[in-house]
């Protein structure tokens, strides 16, 4: 019994030596998207295969077998994987090759794929699973070729032959169900038969059309969407039908570009419809028609010359018309979707401008505040209707969004009275005599310059049309404000050289971007002059690392977080990569050549000529590369880029934000090594297979003077963010928003004839009210006074007229759409979206009033004030002086005090005002008499009363004044806390008015000190 775990075990590992576990498989195998287990070899499976034409059910003699082990993907060789069948279409796979608990893939054809082709390929998978022979009888259907001419020309992607390209085989024959391959172009079975891309196998003697489906990648909204667009091939009208044997070639590009055309064409209805959509709801967009319009006649034009077509260039020529006009289409619809975004938006803070504007139309016609009140909501909700019709932000939010345009419309509204009626009744001035205040003064001139203007009902009617029509030919006829377009900033950055880059850059960081079209510097070349064109591949930015270093002498491996691709002769062009490489620098043709930093290198004992281990994270890939030479850590760190920014690849921190690598975490290689290593990746893992370097930048030199138009060129084709580089400045052009200036001549010359009319009638008022002005100077109004009555009305006019114009410019621009682009379309103008346009209109209009005022106001003082009195300045003493001996107090004042004193509080409060008083009976510089604490009475209407006088006196300017006081403190019988108020009147009348301030102020500062002290006079923690 000792000895039975030794043999448990012993039995265990013979086991293992004839067997392959399914634990011991490699999970790295994909097939048909799911993981394929491996064992080691097992000399007990074998197969038999019969092949048989499928129609006639006759051996099918030398016919080839291909078979293809998934675990190990070692190309299949003659008597290794592929075989040949005899006279009886038999053929016998020997022990040896084939292993237990492995898949297996086997194709069947006869004839040479490169050439004629009698059967077409068929598939089968086996897996095994237990020892034995296989018989398997596999049918095959007679075969033609078709061989696919060109590139497909698809007018989404950047460039043709862009995608992954699946052309499916469509049987027209019904109950046709013998199973062969029917899917080539890129399709996983094309790879394993050792197939073109351009080569389709078909059934012979039976109808078939050809569809072919293109993939590729596509920026939406800054993230990469995968989209597919799908053709038919066919014979004319009719389907395909070959005999045997035979082989006929298509042009893939004629039957792209048809696809094309209709997707272009579906996307200008489209673009089309959305203009319609936006003109009934009442946006500007007569130029955006005419876009439209141009890019249909090219349209047109290219649907001309497709059946004329024959060459390479004549489909070029096609495709870049097609790229042309869906760039103008993306742009046009672009700049609707903006116009729909900035209209909602702004929509929800235009009922604040309209309450205002309300609010100045009920206080210009009305006097009684209950009449201003009512007439403040009718305009306000008459010109909240009107908004409906005549702005189309409003139009789009009361539809998408309609309770928060009502609650913005409330709160509105609700902050306007607040403010206009609310305000004034809670802030009172006192209604005693002495100083009159700024706010009582301008109140009153307000008033009075209103009253004036509707005395005056012509004139002032005219002057406030003026006013109206300067405001609407401002909103309707000035097109400057938020655009939408190319933009061109100068970016403040030393470039490494002259020259233009161009990437697609996510949130305005040239860290984080996404890639480019494979083909795009092909393309580009096409569009513009360009020479010297070197393209750039890096790592999509990740937070671990991309690859591995592995020095295999020593073992030792270092993550690597950034890699760079780059055309070695025409980078150093641009950046000088080649000045900071230590040992040889890149060549261009060699095949497993990179650059490492120094500090790398030290860390891995790496040399000049070392071969090291590139290992592709995420992959089953591993390649060996020489590592060529090195580059100076500081060196690089200083490494600047066409644009400004500094060189390299980049990596993610964990907060998801990008950072630049640095040198010992990157490795560069030239553009043949990154494509074979990604062939080897695409070759194993097929469609999905995973991405190790992207197109990301290409930098070149630009051949041509006209610069706007190449950026046009090159933003519209490709969407890319453009940096280009000029005499040590680098200019940056992207689609984005920018102020629009546009109609700032035009309106001068109404602004000119506002200016002059109004001051005329300015003018004109002042010689009128000459024995007014004489009369109000009498009765004490001083020199500003007057002056502030004629800017006054000027303001009243600006804010009516600013008021009423800016929603008649709204309403005019409704009147153009509704006129149609028959009858404007020379007028190219762009409607105010944003509220802010709004205050700027009718900011315009009282800016222009008051700057009309201005000499008419300097002729009233200067004609009806002595001269001297305007040039006399006293010392702040005199006028000090002067206050006191002018404005006098002759009676009691009563002012409320901002404190409530609750009934708990109440003898607390009492007690800590009586000891203040208290100690300063006795004071020099201010002192208190007569304190007296009167008993508390009640009233049945006025509720409690508790009153406690006191006499305040305090000295200045060697004077001794006083004032007798009253603080008074009140319940209601509906309230629980007392209200406190002061009265308090001179000691003697006619003493300056600043006495009573000053014991305000005196009792102000002791209630204050209550308030801060009130917790710990009472107690409470």
């Amino acid at each position: 019994m000792k000895n039975k775990p030794r043999v448990i075990l012993l039995f265990f590992l013979v086991v293992l030596s004839f067997t392959e576990p399914h634990l011991l498989l490699n999970p790295l195998i994909p097939q048909r998207g799911r993981l394929v287990t491996a064992a080691s070899a097992s000399p007990e499976a074998s197969m038999h295969i019969r092949v048989l034409n499928a129609l006639t059910g006759q051996p099918v003699q030398n016919a080839t077998i291909v078979i293809w082990d998934l675990r190990t993907l070692k190309k299949p060789e003659k008597d290794a994987g592929i075989y040949f069948t005899n006279s009886d279409g038999e053929c016998d796979i020997p022990e040896g090759y084939l292993k237990l608990y492995r898949t297996y893939w086997l194709y069947a054809y006869k004839g040479d794929l490169k050439g004629r082709v009698d059967f077409a390929p068929t598939k089968k998978e086996i897996f095994f699973e237990k020892p034995g022979k296989l018989d398997i009888t596999l049918l095959l259907v007679p075969g033609a070729t078709v061989k696919l001419e060109g590139s497909p020309y698809l007018v989404q992607a950047a460039s043709p032959g862009e995608g992954y390209m699946v052309v499916k085989i469509l049987v027209k024959k019904e109950s046709f169900d013998i199973p062969f391959i029917r899917e080539y172009g890129d399709a996983i079975d094309v790879f394993y038969l050792g197939l073109d891309r351009k080569t389709v196998i078909v059934p012979a003697g039976v109808p078939f059309d050809l569809e072919v489906t293109i993939s590729i990648a596509l920026l939406v909204k800054w993230s990469l969407r995968e989209i597919s667009e799908v053709f038919y091939i066919s014979n004319g009208t009719f389907p395909f039908l070959m005999p045997q044997g035979s082989s006929t070639s298509v042009r893939i590009p004629q039957y792209s570009l048809e696809r094309g055309l209709k997707y272009v064409e579906s996307r200008l209805l489209e673009a089309s419809s959305m203009l319609d959509k936006a003109q009934d709801i009442g946006f500007m967009v007569f130029e955006e028609r005419n876009v439209i319009g141009r890019a249909n006649q090219k349209l047109r034009e290219a649907s001309a010359l497709l059946p004329l077509a024959k060459t390479d260039d004549d489909f070029d020529k096609i495709w870049l018309t097609l790229r042309e006009v869906l760039g103008e289409i993306n742009l046009v619809t672009r700049v609707v979707q903006d116009k729909y975004s900035v209209g909602k938006t702004h929509a929800v803070y235009l009922s604040a401008v309209v309450a205002v504007f309300s609010v100045v139309l009920s206080f210009f016609f009305l006097e009684n505040e209950k009449k201003k009140t009512i007439l403040f909501f009718i305009l306000y909700i008459l010109i909240l209707c009107s908004l409906y019709f005549i702005n189309p932000g409003t139009h789009i939010i009361i539809h998408e969004n309609f309770p928060l345009f009502i609650a913005s419309a409330v709160v509105s509204f609700t902050g306007v009275s607040a403010i206009v009626f609310g305000i004034p009744r809670v802030w009172k001035e006192r209604t005693v005599e002495g100083e009159v205040s700024w706010r009582s003064a301008l109140s009153i001139i307000f008033s009075m310059s209103k009253r004036q203007i509707r005395r005056k009902k012509i004139r002032g009617f005219f002057t406030i049309f003026s006013i109206c029509m300067l405001v609407l030919a401002f909103t309707a006829f000035t097109t400057f404000g938020t655009a939408f377009g190319i933009v061109s900033l100068r970016v403040n950055a030393t470039p490494s050289s002259e020259g233009v880059l161009v990437r697609r850059m996510i949130n305005g960081s040239s860290l984080i971007f996404s890639p480019l079209g494979v083909d795009d510097a092909t393309t580009l070349s096409k569009i513009v002059h360009a020479s010297n064109i070197a393209l750039r591949m890096k790592n999509i930015p990740k937070y671990g690392p991309v690859a591995r270093l592995t020095n295999p002498t020593t073992g030792d491996s270092y993550p690597i977080f950034g890699v760079i691709a780059v055309s070695p002769e025409k980078e150093t062009l641009y950046t000088k990569l080649n000045n900071i490489v230590e040992g040889n620098y890149l060549s261009g043709e060699k095949y497993g050549e990179a650059l490492v930093s120094l500090s790398l290198s030290s860390r891995l004992g790496l040399k000049i000529g070392s071969n090291a281990t590139l290992e592709i994270l995420g992959t089953a890939i591993s390649k060996n590369i020489v590592i060529n030479g090195f580059i100076s850590d500081e060196k690089y760190e200083e490494l600047t880029d066409v644009d400004g920014n500094l060189f390299g690849p980049a990596c993610l921190l964990q907060d998801g934000s990008p950072r630049r690598c640095n040198a010992s975490e990157i490795l560069i290689i030239n553009l043949k090594t990154a494509e074979k290593i990604q062939e080897e990746i695409n070759k194993f893992y097929g469609r999905n297979a995973p991405r190790f370097l992207v197109p990301v930048e290409i930098v070149f030199r630009l051949d041509e003077e006209d610069v706007e138009t190449a950026v046009k060129n090159i933003i519209s084709f490709f969407n890319y963010d453009v940096f280009i580089s000029s005499k040590g400045v680098v200019n940056y052009y992207y689609i984005g928003s920018y102020i629009r200036f546009d109609g700032t001549a035009e309106l001068l010359i109404p602004l000119l004839i506002v200016v002059l009319s109004v001051g005329m009638v300015m003018a004109n008022s002042v010689y009128e009210r000459g024995r007014e002005i004489k009369t109000l100077l009498t009765l004490g109004l001083n020199p500003t006074h007057v002056g502030l009555m004629f800017l006054a009305e000027a303001i009243v006019l600006g804010m009516v007229g600013g008021s009423v114009g800016y929603l008649a410019g709204l309403g005019f621009y409704r009147a153009l759409v509704l006129l149609g682009q028959s009858l404007v379309e020379n007028l190219m103008v762009r409607e105010k979206l944003e509220w802010w346009w709004s205050a700027l209109g009718f900011s315009l209009a009282v800016v222009v009033s008051i700057i009309s005022a201005i000499r008419p106001t300097g002729m009233a003082i200067r004609a009806y004030t002595p001269s001297m009195i305007k040039k006399v300045k006293r010392p702040a003493e005199e006028k000090k002086e002067r206050r006191e001996k002018i404005f006098k107090v002759y009676r009691a004042r009563e002012i409320s005090m901002p404190v409530k004193i609750f009934l708990n509080e109440k003898e607390f409060f009492i007690g800590f005002l009586l000891d203040y008083l208290k100690q300063l009976r006795g004071g020099r510089m201010e002192r208190v008499d007569d304190i007296e604490d009167l008993p508390e009475t009640e009233d049945s209407v006025s509720g409690l009363t508790k009153k406690i006088n006191f006499k305040y006196y305090f000295r200045t300017r060697g004077q001794e004044r006083g004032t007798k006081n009253s603080l008074v403190m009140t319940k209601a019988p509906s309230e629980e806390y007392y209200r406190i108020r002061l009265v308090s009147e001179p000691v003697s009348p006619g003493l300056p008015e600043m006495v009573i301030d000053r014991t305000v102020d005196f009792v102000h500062w002791i209630l204050m000190q209550w308030v801060k002290d009130k917790k710990r006079i009472m107690g409470v923690s």
